[in-house]
């Protein structure tokens, strides 16, 4: 009968550190090919503009990937593009870069994010080089900021910049394995405008 106990009470702590494993999780670190891009369009008309972005080198990059090393050492560096305003859209798809996972062992989960992390970008319009904004997502929800190209870098209301991005969205393109932040930009009122501008851009 003891032995019995004996037997059903290493049974019960064998279920319990199962259970305790399962919970805390088993989780290695890992990477992945990631491929992403930027694109938009203008709801005011514009052609002959380019927009110059930059994805900084630490995009992708988590845990303690950056603990002991640097983006470089992952193959990252800052990434300035010029992308041509065609008929009031633009596009542009990044070379494929490694980024961070985490790899679940125990559950058998697989590797997470599933998809590629949302970016965030600089960019800069070339009619109003004076102005330059940071845009990204913050969870499902696109935010952006609008700074100075001074010495300060300093931050200033977006009604009074030239443009007004009125919309942003993270979205793989087609099933392509692209993800694209896509934009949607306006100009704003001439007087907002002209409020940083001095007499505003054209």
């Amino acid at each position: 009968m003891d032995h019995i106990h004996m037997k059903i009470k290493v049974n019960n702590i064998t279920i319990l550190m199962f259970a305790l494993v399962l919970l805390s999780g088993c989780v290695a670190p890992g990477s992945r090919i990631t491929h992403i891009g930027l694109s938009g369009e203008f709801l005011t008309p514009q052609n002959a503009m380019t927009i110059k972005a930059m994805l900084p080198k630490e995009y992708g990059l988590g845990g303690l990937d950056l603990v002991m090393n640097k983006p470089e050492d992952f193959g990252h560096t800052d990434q300035v593009i010029d992308i041509d305003v065609i008929d009031s859209k633009f596009s542009y798809e990044f070379p494929p870069m490694v980024t961070h996972i985490s790899f679940w062992i125990l559950p058998p989960l697989g590797g997470f994010p599933r998809n590629p992390p949302a970016p965030f970008y600089f960019i800069r319009f070339s009619n109003v080089p004076d102005e330059t904004y940071l845009i990204g997502m913050d969870k499902n929800d696109f935010r952006y900021k609008v700074f100075n190209n001074d010495l300060a870098r300093s931050e200033f209301d977006p009604a009074e910049a030239y443009w007004n991005i009125v919309e942003g969205r993270y979205t793989e393109k087609e099933k392509t394995g692209v993800w694209y932040l896509n934009i949607r930009v306006e100009k704003n009122p001439k007087e907002a405008a002209s409020m940083h501008n001095g007499t505003g851009a054209n």
